[in-house]
């Protein structure tokens, strides 16, 4: 999947088959107005039209905003209501998750630098530390 990161970086990543199935079948349903307008994002914004459960969202009239920020933040925290998951969830701690279990699977520090695109293997350590911290805590040494 090419992204566009931090500092306006392209640059291709790998993703699970079954997220890439899901992105390749976005991009069928989305063909058509990617034929009538290329340039439009892969994910754009949308509009809330309508109330309650009738409501429906459409696509911006130009179909060139890519999805906000505040979209994705909104996306991110009801998908992981709907799952359960009563932490505070942001799109960052995702990227923070990802980062841990991979390094917690066994993945080689360069290659998950890599794929999170740090220039520095210290920032991708960064990430990773606060579990190690509290995986072997001098608090577990303490017999109450």
């Amino acid at each position: 999947l090419r992204v566009v990161s931090k500092g306006n970086r392209e640059r291709l990543v790998k993703v699970p088959p079954e997220v890439a199935w899901q992105v390749e079948r976005w991009r069928e349903a989305a063909r058509a107005l990617r034929e009538e307008r290329p340039q439009t994002p892969l994910f754009c914004g949308l509009v809330k039209a309508g109330r309650g459960k009738d409501a429906l969202y459409k696509m911006y009239r130009d179909g060139q905003r890519p999805l906000s920020e505040d979209a994705v933040w909104k996306l991110v925290g009801r998908r992981a209501a709907a799952a359960g998951i009563r932490d505070h969830v942001t799109p960052h701690s995702t990227r923070h998750a990802f980062i841990t279990l991979a390094l917690d699977g066994g993945a080689p520090l360069h290659k998950v630098q890599a794929a999170a695109g740090h220039a520095d293997p210290r920032t991708t350590e960064r990430y990773w530390r606060t579990k190690q911290n509290l995986d072997d805590n001098a608090v577990d040494y303490v017999k109450l």
